[in-house]
């Protein structure tokens, strides 16, 4: 992709119907960082349970059975994803994440410069978090997450928040 997923069409897609929004609720924000998605709506799950051959019943706490591991391997969920892209599977962010070396990684490295902004040796980064209930979506006040959050961010800041999930969180960051 080109740029940042920024897709709120609810008739279109009525799962994101107040389940995307902006960081910090501005909409400049999204022309620069994308949306952020409750769970329900990157899966588009009205989508799939309106499937005629294989309706799917998920959402908040239940996982359909095509989000399983072995299913996604097969095939792939596209969501809210524009064609010919899809959501990725645990092992597709476990292959990104461990090609950039895991949680030991320079990759998460910060250093601070002369005007106190902290800048990573790449200053964008991307994290998707495995909570059960609960997620701080960074620039946010919505904090509630159901099974996965997605945010980005291109002040690496929160590398020490990163190098948390990766110590105490079943996580996968990229």
């Amino acid at each position: 992709m080109a740029e940042n997923l920024n897709y709120a069409d609810s008739v279109q897609t009525p799962s994101l119907k107040e389940s995307s929004w902006c960081r910090n609720d501005d909409a400049d924000e999204c022309s620069i960082f994308g949306r952020l998605y409750t769970w329900i709506a990157a899966i588009d799950s009205i989508s799939l349970a309106n499937d005629a051959n294989d309706p799917q019943n998920c959402g908040y706490g239940v996982v359909c059975d095509c989000l399983k591991d072995d299913a996604l391997a097969l095939a792939p969920v596209q969501g809210v994803c524009p064609n010919g892209w899809h959501l990725p599977s645990l092992a597709e962010w476990e292959t990104l994440f461990e090609s950039v070396g895991g949680c030991e990684s320079d990759f998460w490295s910060v250093t601070q410069n002369e005007s106190e902004d902290y800048h990573g040796r790449y200053a964008y980064y991307v994290f998707m978090t495995c909570y059960a209930d609960y997620a701080f979506l960074q620039g946010s006040d919505r904090v509630k997450s159901n099974a996965m959050s997605f945010a980005a961010s291109r002040i690496s800041q929160y590398s020490s928040l990163i190098k948390n999930v990766c110590q105490n969180l079943r996580v996968i960051v990229v």
